[in-house]
């Protein structure tokens, strides 16, 4: 499960140094508030990125046009990863378990779900009329590391996601096992 967590420094590689948010893309149907997952203040390793529509368009002016044109559908990435103890844990498992029963009752389709005694790993999309317009990627160890990814826009290329780790070994997205290209 910690292979993500690296998958958040590619992002931060790609150009996230600034945070930015739009009001419309929390309207979105694949929009996750991860803003409702508190980073405990004892969290000694913490990866936190938020890139909006603004960025996220400079990114894409700024790549080749194969790269560009993966993530024209994109408007939100935003990551959170971090260190936690067992004192923090409990509010966590809630706000997870919160994320989590709000995926299904918005009928998110899971691709990989694991449960591990309280270890749990989800992969989920959100479709709309047959368009990717939401991922979602979590993972949460209690009392040792949780790890939240949402993509969301009007139509995400979900291979390009998956190539934003390339050249990173087992320590990109493309170190997961995971057909998503559809």
């Amino acid at each position: 499960m910690k292979r993500l967590v690296p998958f958040a420094a590619v992002l931060l590689i790609c150009g996230a140094l600034f945070a930015q948010t739009d009001s419309n893309v929390k309207k979105m149907p694949g929009y996750i508030d991860l803003e409702q997952i508190k980073i405990p203040d004892s969290a000694e390793e913490v990866t936190d990125i938020s890139i909006g529509p603004s960025l996220l368009n400079l990114i894409a002016q700024s790549s080749d046009s194969s790269e560009a044109e993966g993530m024209k559908g994109i408007m939100s990435i935003r990551v959170k990863s971090f260190a936690i103890g067992e004192k923090a844990d409990a509010g966590i498992k809630e706000q997870i378990e919160k994320i989590l029963k709000k995926i299904s009752d918005e009928n998110w389709e899971t691709l990989v779900k694991v449960k591990d005694s309280d270890e749990i790993t989800n992969i989920s999309i959100k479709t709309v009329k047959g368009k990717a317009v939401g991922l979602l990627i979590l993972t949460y160890e209690p009392g040792d590391e949780v790890t939240l990814v949402n993509v969301c826009g009007n139509k995400i290329d979900l291979s390009s996601i998956k190539n934003m780790g390339m050249g990173f070994g087992d320590y990109g997205l493309d170190g997961i096992d995971i057909d998503l290209d559809f």
